[in-house]
């Protein structure tokens, strides 16, 4: 399917700094995004005065105004407004044919001419996860991991290299993947899943070989980045997981007893025990695919017309009560990694 409803938008929520934005940003529009809406979380002038000169960007401030002063207080629970109703905003405009909820830590990959030709009212792309290593040649992961068989996890369990014989331990992150879906004010986001509001089902597909890739702490700096803000009273509400590691990397970062340069060497053996991955024992069993992002398919300028019309329709949402913009979450998408 191409001419109308077909550009691709991903709506995203930031709260990064301005070089992460941008790369970010860049690296999105070169894999079949045609345009971004970005909704800021916090006050951060660098990032909205780029992101508001990006000709493929509608960028939003989510301050008090935004949120009526009752701002939601798990992450998750904004994330989904924010989707919501950028699904409403879009519903009238005539070029948007599918939006993607992700985050600044994922990349969507997929041939775009491939998946505009399908005609699915839903589609999920499964996750494939960065493999972790303290380093890697060229600034970017050379493999991701694929989801293993159940059995392929008592033996990695077995072999010690995971902590126990489940996805969550598996993953540094969610497992779950994501789903695009043509706009429609009627349609609502779960943080992995659509339905109909107020609860009915819609029917998603898995098209073949695309994916949502997720670069979660994928090497020692990125690790660093991610939990360098954490404070132990974060840990309320995190799983189980998460709040060990984030807890045990405030304790190395902050650690009394320790010098500097102690606590950086400590810090890089808390990624090592349990982040990093064991790439020849994941190749031995399968599990390792060549780094499949795509960035030969640059942005369609969505035409001026609709980015206005886009636009207005976002202003109009601005101050509205966000109550029916609510998802009914399901206790999965409570499901949070420590990713922005």
């Amino acid at each position: 399917m191409t001419g109308s409803h077909d550009r691709i938008v991903t709506v995203s929520m930031v709260s990064d700094t301005l070089p992460n934005v941008r790369f970010w940003v860049d690296r999105t529009l070169r894999t079949g995004v045609d345009h971004m809406l970005v909704f800021l979380d916090d006050h951060r002038p660098d990032v909205q005065a780029w992101l508001e000169q990006h000709p493929m960007v509608s960028v939003v401030h989510t301050d008090a105004a935004y949120w009526n002063h009752d701002r939601p207080t798990p992450l998750p629970d904004r994330q989904m407004v924010n989707a919501n109703l950028s699904l409403a905003a879009l519903a009238k405009v005539p070029s948007a044919g599918w939006l993607f909820h992700i985050d600044v830590d994922e990349a969507l990959s997929f041939d775009r001419e491939t998946f505009l030709e399908l005609d699915p009212r839903a589609a999920r792309f499964p996750t494939l996860e960065a493999v972790a290593k303290r380093r890697w040649r060229g600034g970017e992961p050379k493999y991701f991991k694929k989801q293993p068989r159940p059995e392929d996890l008592y033996a990695l369990a077995g072999l010690g290299a995971i902590a126990r014989p489940d996805l969550d331990a598996y993953f540094r992150g969610h497992h779950l993947g994501k789903t695009g879906v043509r706009p429609s004010p009627d349609v609502r986001f779960r943080v992995h899943s659509v339905y109909e509001h107020p609860d009915t089902k819609i029917e998603t597909i898995i098209p073949p070989d695309m994916h949502l890739l997720h670069y979660a702490s994928w090497c020692l700096d990125d690790f660093v980045d991610r939990w360098r803000d954490f404070r132990p009273e974060d840990a309320a509400g995190r799983p189980f997981r998460s709040k060990n590691i984030g807890t045990a990397f405030y304790t190395l970062r902050n650690h009394p007893a320790m010098s500097q340069a102690q606590r950086d060497e400590a810090v890089g053996e808390l990624f090592d025990r349990n982040i990093s991955d064991d790439i020849p024992l994941l190749r031995d069993f399968g599990l390792l695919v060549d780094n499949p992002l795509r960035l030969d398919q640059p942005a369609r300028p969505m035409p001026r017309e609709d980015v206005a019309l886009l636009e207005t329709r976002l202003k109009e949402l601005l101050h509205v009560d966000k109550t029916p913009y609510k998802s009914q979450l399901l206790q999965v998408g409570r499901r949070t990694d420590g990713s922005r």
